[in-house]
């Protein structure tokens, strides 16, 4: 027997308020692993002898050293969200297909998890996959500390000044990796849910849009809530 509508929102409302809680523990992680790596690249600092004092050679080597440590701190990152993902992927898939099952009279195709990994859109927003995001922005915060690194040099600074100078530089990781985590984890739950809209055609027939409105509601987003669209092509309905 069908549930009614009261009761298909409750579920994704209490569904919305897991992937969220999932993404602020994947959001935790993260940052406990950028700040260690960023602390290490601190102390390699700290701990070295002044590089005012020290030749071109020697501070292109802690140079490449630094930014190896920052690579190296941010395909961790990396690895551990994958893992984290997959195990999401197959969480979500499971749900997709009980909900399905308990809001439909008929059969609910399951979607399989190998063409769920398969599909190119997992772990895939904005036109490129998560690891070439976070790469962005490992590139970004080397190049911040090499430009940190070599004008503290060039203005006589010791290398806990050039430490602070790197902590403020390397702050944007912070934020950008919430960003990142809380929209790959999103992103992916959307995926999976329109492949289950996909196979099972013949029980989703359309898609209603809710907004949560609160003072960060976009114009867009409140204007649509409560709308109805196609769920497989997206055309709007009446509207």
């Amino acid at each position: 027997m069908a549930l009614d509508e009261l009761t298909s929102f409750d579920l994704y409302v209490q569904h919305q308020v897991h992937i969220a809680q999932f993404a602020r523990g994947e959001i935790i992680n993260s940052l406990k692993q950028l700040e260690r790596m960023q602390n290490d690249v601190i102390s390699r600092l700290n701990q070295t002898s002044e590089l005012t004092k020290s030749s071109k050679a020697r501070l292109q080597r802690e140079l490449s050293g630094i930014v190896g440590q920052i690579k190296d701190g941010y395909d961790a990152i990396g690895k551990s969200y994958e893992g984290s993902s997959a195990e999401f992927a197959l969480s979500e898939s499971r749900w997709q297909a009980k909900t399905l099952s308990g809001l439909s009279e008929g059969d609910v195709a399951i979607i399989s998890f190998s063409e769920i990994a398969g599909d190119k859109s997992l772990n895939q927003f904005e036109g490129k996959p998560f690891t070439r995001h976070l790469a962005d922005i490992s590139k970004r915060d080397s190049l911040l500390v090499r430009r940190a690194v070599v004008d503290g040099v060039a203005l006589g600074r010791s290398n806990r000044e050039i430490g602070k100078t790197l902590e403020d530089a390397l702050k944007l990781g912070k934020r950008d990796i919430q960003t990142l985590v809380r929209t790959g984890i999103q992103s992916n739950a959307a995926a999976i849910r329109d492949q289950y809209f996909a196979g099972n055609q013949d029980i989703v027939r359309a898609v209603w849009w809710v907004a949560t409105l609160d003072g960060r509601t976009t114009v867009i987003c409140r204007t649509r809530d409560g709308l109805q669209w196609e769920a497989i092509s997206k055309k709007p309905i009446s509207h």
